[in-house]
């Protein structure tokens, strides 16, 4: 076997020459000057460890205590462990510091919120800025160098803002009225997201649009009745009945902060443990270290003089024997809400951020001015200037659309789309799927079976109509108002259709009440890891009057999911491809939420089967929780490989690579270990076996945004 070599990016041979040329705004602005000298870099030790907003407390108090030391010279900071300066600093290569912050909220210093810090600073390196401008005139290649410049200049353009806003990432939350209402006591705001790009001869800042959800500030007790969708504060037990509605509001105070307002000026601030199952009237805790308990509701009035509102609302416990009524606690604003939203805060979210080309420039000019980079000292210091008045303005290309290809005997088989879009009428499938034997699980109330078998038969006509094969035209029903589990009810369809029609059971259709992920996860397990088969779920509302294009949509998910082919594109258009056996695969790693150490992540690879790369086999590994690299490749791109000489009877002489979630720091690494992977499986099914590899990775998380620059060229919707 010959010794593996290294891989390098390819330089792009040249721009593509397709297409309509036409001229496009972007959100981008460039740089008028940078940074002509070397500039600094220091690494920065903070002890005790603490988050990076304190951290950057600790800073700004060392600079303002040493101001006249300083002589009027800037750092910028990450936050972390990094800081930069454009010269070098009068402390020399090192300094340390006692700093003492003051204190908060009238609250004694603890562990968790200490008040007193160690602080060291030392000169690592000097990062030589000769060598970002040969990088971008084309002359050398990328290196350590140009991408610690690059991070430098971005945390440069974050510095100021990271002090003076709401920090989300590299996002800033700038004006809290431009928010709104989402449902379960949230908030969406809007930001401005900006980061430093390399660009062909100079640098650019991407500023973009941003959104993230909040917690909405107020009194607890009216943020309890939006999470609960309850008018009066009286009425929160009756809604709290159950484990779901106690449920839905544990979830929403546990982990948010909030301040107490029982001490007059002292407001001091608290973490939420849980919501108790108890009211203040029941929760009691024990009184010094006798034996006696107290509630909560005695409690505040013998110490505060306080008789309780609501002394029959739950209370909030921040750690054992130490609880707070709802209605003393406030949430202050700028909480950034962390766990995932429901499918109706995603639905406020989507609205909420949806915007029209000028609308969304028009948010990132307004926000670039609120930022004032042009007044930022720290930039002037190092040397940068941005032409924040016009943003960048390029040549690009619309793309001819597409041709389709239906099934020969449509009326109309070859199809161009207008404007993105098309429709089935006319048209048969591609390659239509035979059922033989199927079922309906019916989940959503008040659907009664002579509404659900007429629905059935119109999608089995539909169906026909459009080139699948449906024999099994009257399948049997099964409603979810039964005992038993989800899975139970699945089971029994499954086993009925196999019954009555003495052939396997191909699909189970699933007639759901709603977008709720509850049911649909649950059914996509049971369907996908215990029966073995596709699943095919619609919303209620929809069976009562579907029209001819609803149903032609779910015939088209029926149809691929069932091995049948809906459209390809002509051959003509894609001779890559066409030309020799070409295997496309696309890959990922998806990980378990941020601070979930139990579970693994889970790498997939999709590999096409066909020509017409319109149907795929998929491949699936766990792996170490949070590891990027897919470290089973090898065995992964095998499976693919044979999956495709066992549908085409060919060997691929292409392999097209596409690889997501890479981040820029990981190219090299990453790269370099899975080339040699796929090249190794290569080798492992036949010694000799080269195809051409082409490895794209692909970055989907950008901020890159055009915007047309007159009607002409902008679509019906902008």
């Amino acid at each position: 076997m010959a010794p593996y070599a290294p891989v390098s990016f390819v330089k792009r041979p040249g721009a593509g020459r397709g297409g309509r040329q036409v001229r496009i705004n972007t959100n981008y602005y460039a740089f008028k000057t940078m940074p002509q000298g070397n500039i600094i870099q220091y690494d920065v030790t903070i002890t005790p460890d603490v988050p990076p907003i304190i951290n950057r407390q600790v800073m700004a108090t060392f600079e303002e205590h040493n101001s006249a030391r300083m002589q009027g010279k800037k750092l910028i900071y990450d936050g972390r462990k990094i800081a930069y300066a454009a010269q070098k600093m009068p402390f020399g290569d090192s300094v340390q510091a006692d700093i003492m912050l003051p204190e908060r909220d009238g609250r004694p210093p603890s562990k968790k919120s200490p008040r007193v810090f160690k602080l060291v600073i030392r000169k690592t390196t000097e990062i030589n800025m000769h060598e970002i401008k040969e990088f971008l005139e084309g002359r050398c290649k990328t290196s350590p160098t140009i991408s610690s410049g690059i991070m430098a200049l971005d945390i440069l353009l974050r510095h100021n803002p990271s002090r003076q806003f709401v920090t989300v990432g590299r996002a800033f939350y700038i004006d809290e009225r431009d928010s709104t209402r989402l449902p379960g006591g949230l908030v969406a705001r809007h930001g401005l997201y900006q980061s430093v790009r390399p660009t062909p001869g100079r640098l650019m800042a991407n500023v973009d649009v941003s959104a993230t959800a909040f917690y909405d500030h107020g009194p607890m007790v009216e943020l309890a009745c939006r999470v609960l969708d309850c008018s009066n504060p009286r009425d929160i037990p009756r809604y709290m009945q159950g484990r779901m509605g106690h449920g839905r509001l544990d979830t929403f105070v546990k982990g948010i902060k909030f301040v107490v307002t029982h001490r007059g000026a002292l407001r001091p601030s608290y973490k939420a443990g849980r919501l108790t199952k108890t009211d203040a009237n029941s929760t009691t805790f024990p009184i010094g270290d006798t034996r006696q308990r107290q509630s909560v509701a005695e409690y505040f009035q013998q110490r505060y003089q306080m008789r309780l509102q609501f002394p029959n609302l739950p209370c909030i416990e921040v750690k054992k024997d130490m609880y707070f009524p709802l209605e003393v606690c406030e949430v202050p604003p700028n909480q950034r809400y962390g766990r995932k939203l429901t499918p109706e805060q995603t639905d406020g979210m989507i609205r909420f951020t949806t915007h029209k080309p000028h609308e969304r420039l028009n948010k990132i000019r307004q926000g670039i001015h609120l930022l004032r980079q042009n007044q930022d000292p720290h930039l002037r210091q190092f040397g940068v200037n941005i032409d924040t008045n016009n943003t960048v303005n390029v040549n690009a290309r619309v793309l001819n659309t597409p041709r389709l290809q239906y099934n020969p005997r449509s009326q109309a088989s070859i199809v161009t789309p207008a404007n993105g879009a098309w429709n089935m009428l006319d048209k048969r499938l591609h390659t239509g799927a035979s059922l033989k034997s199927w079922a309906v699980v019916v989940l959503a109330d008040r659907l009664r079976a002579p509404e659900v078998e007429r629905f059935v038969s119109e999608l089995v006509n539909v169906c026909n109509q459009r080139g699948m094969n449906i024999s099994a035209k009257n399948p049997p029903i099964e409603f979810g108002n039964r005992q038993g589990t989800l899975e139970d009810k699945l089971k029994i369809a499954f086993m009925s259709a196999k019954k009555r029609f003495r052939e396997d059971t191909q699909l189970i259709l699933c007639i759901v009440p709603g977008k709720s992920t509850q049911p649909y996860a649950e059914i996509k397990r049971v369907g996908e890891t215990v029966i073995g088969i596709p699943t095919q779920c619609i919303i209620g509302k929809n069976v009562y009057r579907p029209n001819n294009q609803y149903l032609s949509n779910v015939c088209l998910k029926m149809n691929a999911k069932l091995g049948g082919v809906n459209v390809v594109l002509t051959p003509d258009q894609i001779p890559f491809i066409a030309q020799k056996p070409t295997i496309i695969i696309g890959a990922d790693v998806s990980h378990p939420p941020p601070g979930d150490a139990r579970r693994p992540s889970i790498a997939t690879l999709v590999g096409s089967l066909d020509v017409n790369v319109s149907r795929f086999c998929s491949v699936v590994r766990f792996q170490d929780g949070r590891a990027e690299s897919m470290n089973e490749l090898r065995d992964m791109v095998v499976e693919a490989l044979k999956a495709f000489y066992r549908n085409s009877g060919h060997k691929p002489a292409r392999i097209l690579f596409y690889r997501d979630g890479i981040s820029e720091g990981e190219f090299d690494r990453i790269i370099n270990t899975e080339v040699k992977a796929v090249k190794l499986a290569c080798q492992q099914l036949e010694v000799n076996y080269h195809p051409t590899l082409t490895y794209i990775a692909v970055q989907k998380r950008h901020h890159t945004r055009f915007f047309p620059m007159g009607r002409c060229y902008a679509c019906s919707e902008s």
